[in-house]
Parts: C-alpha cells; structure tokens; sequence
C-alpha cells in the first residue's frame, strides 16, 4: 500500500515546477514532508509521470552493479542515483552498498 496517491504526487510535483513556491511552500501546501516531494520532483524530471509510480522490483545483480558504478564513477549521491535510475527508494541503494563493503559481489 502507497502512503500517498499518485494524483497527490503529480498533483504537488506540478504545484513545484509550474510554481514560483518553494519546495517548502508545496509541501506545507499538500501536507506533506520536503523529502518525498523533493525525490518526486527528481524522479519526475528523469521519467515523467512513470517516475512517481509505485512499483515492486526485484533487481538483478548486474542492475545493481550498475548502479553502484554509476555512483563512484560519478560521485553522485544515493538519491541522485534512485532518481536516474528510477528506483523507489534511496535506501535500497545504500543497503546494497552496505552488503557489497561487507560481503563482496556475492551478497
């Protein structure tokens, strides 16, 4: 289950880009957090509406070396990262980072 709707989040990310409001602005408008609408902002930007779906994945290994490449080579953040690569939640990043520092390639 979805905490919030994607009508709401479409709804706050346009309130945003279209806007001369803050990121603080929207969020107090919509009642919600700056983190979830600042993460929808970036993950619209990079898929457009797809961006704000919900979605379960099951990445595969190589999806998730990519990803961890991509963060090195380019020395972005883990949110940056879940944003281009459309993945729901930056945390899911950091664990898998975790798992390789400590377990290597086959964890």
């Amino acid at each position: 289950m979805t905490k919030y709707s994607l009508e709401l989040k479409l709804k706050a990310v346009l309130a945003y880009l279209e806007g001369m409001d803050s990121f603080r602005t929207v969020a107090n408008q919509f009642n919600i957090s700056l983190t979830p609408l600042k993460k929808w902002v970036a993950h619209y930007k990079e898929h457009g509406i797809e961006g704000l779906m919900s979605t379960y994945t099951n990445y595969d290994i190589r999806f998730k070396m990519d990803v961890l490449n991509y963060m090195n080579d380019f020395g972005v953040s883990s949110t940056h990262a879940a944003a281009v690569y459309n993945i729901a939640s930056p945390s899911t990043i950091t664990n898998w980072l975790k798992q390789l520092e400590e377990y290597g390639v086959d964890a």
